[in-house]
């Protein structure tokens, strides 16, 4: 359970963001390019992992 926490937050965190920008982008008519959301899609990992990690500790103390 503590594991599936992490990894949610750590896969699934980045990929909604993401998804929204490129959708938001895309109503707008702007062009998709994969390197124009690679350095969002990467700040959300890293987020993702932080975050992760910390929700991991909070659980493991309960």
């Amino acid at each position: 359970m503590i594991v599936k926490i992490m990894l949610s937050w750590a896969i699934i965190f980045p990929i909604l963001p993401t998804v929204v920008l490129i959708v938001i982008d895309y109503f707008k008519g702007v062009p998709i390019e994969l390197t124009y959301y690679l350095p969002s899609f990467l700040g959300f990992a890293v987020g993702g992992i932080l975050v992760g990690f910390v929700m991991y500790q909070v659980q493991k103390l309960r």
